[in-house]
């Protein structure tokens, strides 16, 4: 099985080399993070999925958001806020995009990536 502390440090490389730095927001608590943002192929835009064409698919590491402004490292029973939710915003390039959904990755408990949709405003 995977190490968690080494998975993650995987991803932020990968972002390092392929992401860019977006603001993350959830009313006024904000961090700078390292993302990948990408668009969905015409063939994933099925009907009743929820996702329009122009939405985004995202993916963060929780390493900024462990050490930022957001809600820490917390988890109220089985929700954990340093997942995005719906209506957080991310920023990215000077445009807005509101996180329609997102989920975690974990290994034995360690959050290691977060991933979700998001769309335009």
């Amino acid at each position: 099985m995977p190490d968690a502390e080494a998975t993650i440090a995987q991803l932020d490389r990968m972002l390092l080399r392929c992401g860019s730095s977006v603001v993350l927001s959830r009313g006024s608590a904000s961090v700078t993070a390292m993302a990948v943002l990408t668009g969905f192929k015409p063939e994933e835009l099925v009907s009743d999925s929820g996702v329009l064409q122009g939405d985004k698919k995202f993916v963060l590491s929780p390493t900024e958001i462990n050490s930022g402004t957001r809600p820490a490292a917390q988890t109220t029973g089985e929700i954990d806020t340093r997942i995005p939710r719906k209506g957080d915003r991310i920023v990215q390039e000077g445009s807005t995009f509101s996180v329609q959904y997102a989920s975690g990755r974990y290994i034995s408990g360690a959050l290691v990536r977060i991933d979700g949709v998001a769309r335009g405003l």
